[in-house]
């Protein structure tokens, strides 16, 4: 049904009590037109602001939603000014940190369990990891089944964001009685930021040799008992080498790379005995890598 709107006009003599004349009455028709268009504008005045109310707030809830799966920080990176700008073939580089994270042998954690009980596992874990890494200027690029790519605009940030990531799953592993334990490889350099994919499906994610290095150094945690692991130009940018414990690996051999890399452990979020045993070696090591540095 049409809604519709109605005035009602009052009109009364004050100073008579003589009835309306012809005179007065066409002229209280005409007040009443007048007024009539008043109101009526009036009324589609206020429903275009109600209109615009809701399309600013559908507008803002869309971006909120948005924001879920596309960091406003990334878009940033990119220039635009809002998500609707994005399209397949845009690029930026910056200078930025990786961090690569991932839950060690998770591959057998989750061989014996159903699929749904990975997922809540995967997810509950998550949701407590994930928040650290915001908290500390970090930008989630995507999550890999278990593992986090994730960037960082300073070396001392996602060094700091991984020493409080450990600790935090630790945390969680004895709050709930399971198990788990992660490595973290950080480098870093410049990256190229890009839409990926095509009209239908479009990925804004990090591209960069330095992302696979990432990748490379978290898979040297496990070969050495380690947790965190930095390459060193990334550590000694970062200005934390007076304020987490920490010791000289070496050089490693990385698959698919021609030249080694020189590798700090940052073992500040270590439980306290093994704590203990790293920093008794660090001596030790320092003379082995003195002699193979000659």
């Amino acid at each position: 049904t049409e809604e519709k709107s109605y005035g009602i006009l009052i009109v009364d003599r004050v100073l008579s009590n003589k009835a309306l004349n012809e005179r007065d009455k066409q002229f209280i028709e005409i007040i009443s037109r007048q007024l009539a268009v008043a109101l009526e504008m009036h009324i589609s005045k206020r429903r275009e602001i109600e209109s615009y109310k809701q399309l600013i707030a559908s507008k803002d809830q869309f971006l909120s939603i948005a924001n879920r799966f596309v960091p406003w920080e990334i878009i940033k990176m990119l220039n635009y000014k809002n998500i609707l700008e994005v399209k397949v073939g845009d690029q930026a580089k910056h200078n930025l940190t990786i961090q690569f994270w991932d839950i060690r042998d998770f591959t057998s954690i989750s061989d014996e369990q159903q699929s749904t009980d990975v997922a809540s596992l995967l997810n509950s874990y998550l949701k407590e990891i994930s928040p650290i890494i915001r908290q500390f200027g970090g930008i989630i690029d995507k999550y890999i089944g278990d593992g986090i790519l994730s960037l960082y605009h300073e070396p001392r940030d996602g060094i700091l964001a991984s020493v409080r990531m450990i600790e935090k799953l630790r945390e969680y592993s004895l709050a709930n009685s399971f198990p788990l334990r992660s490595g973290v490889g950080l480098t870093s350099g410049e990256v190229t930021i890009t839409p990926m994919g095509y009209e239908e499906r479009i990925q804004i994610t990090a591209i960069s040799d330095r992302v696979n290095t990432a990748s490379r150094i978290e898979s040297i945690c496990k070969l050495v008992g380690a947790s965190i692991i930095v390459d060193t130009d990334t550590f000694a940018l970062s200005g934390l080498e007076n304020s987490l414990i920490h010791r000289r690996l070496g050089r490693f051999a990385m698959r698919g790379k021609k030249s080694k890399i020189d590798i700090v452990e940052v073992f500040a979020s270590d439980e306290f005995h093994i704590r203990e045993m790293k920093e008794a070696s660090i001596d030790r090591l320092n003379a082995v890598h003195r002699l193979v540095d000659q």
